[in-house]
């Protein structure tokens, strides 16, 4: 049963990751930058990205995301970067998550689904988080779909798995 968990989750995470990277992809240059609500699109992906990046890790300590992705996104008071991150540097973090989906998901054991996992905002066993987490992406995906298509009257494609 667990092997064919790991091959739902797979697909769960490489199609909403794919849909956040088409998210990115649809994205013109001026609406990158541009204030989407509080903050700007591009920092509406970055939170995405390096909160699936921190929940796949399941541990606050010892955690740093690649270079040249900062630890802001921890700042209690929602600082935003001084300095955009470019869509190019979205995909590289983008394509970082998605190599640490496939190899989180695939080291689950039968025991390692109900360790528990202790962030400050959020306290789950290991297998919810993951779902948590998935939430958590699609959650972000529509938020930027619908800034497109209030924008632009379109949206990045619907992704299908099996």
């Amino acid at each position: 049963m667990l092997a064919h968990i790991k091959t739902i989750l797979n697909g769960q995470y490489g199609g909403g990751l794919k849909m956040l990277e088409n998210s990115i992809n649809t994205c013109p240059d001026e609406i990158w930058l541009q204030n989407a609500g509080r903050t700007p699109y591009w920092h509406n992906v970055l939170h995405t990205l390096f909160f699936t990046d921190l929940y796949l890790e399941g541990k606050l300590d010892g955690f740093v995301p690649p270079e040249p992705i900062g630890m802001t996104e921890l700042d209690p008071s929602g600082v935003v970067p001084d300095i955009p991150y470019t869509k190019s540097e979205m995909l590289a973090y983008l394509a970082h998550c998605r190599q640490k989906s496939v190899t989180a998901i695939g080291s689950l054991t039968a025991s390692s689904v109900d360790e528990m996992v202790d962030f400050p905002w959020v306290k789950k066993d290991y297998l919810a988080l993951i779902f948590y987490n998935l939430r958590h992406i699609q959650h972000h995906v529509g938020q930027l779909n619908l800034i497109l298509r209030q924008r632009l009257d379109h949206h990045a494609p619907w992704v299908d798995v099996d």
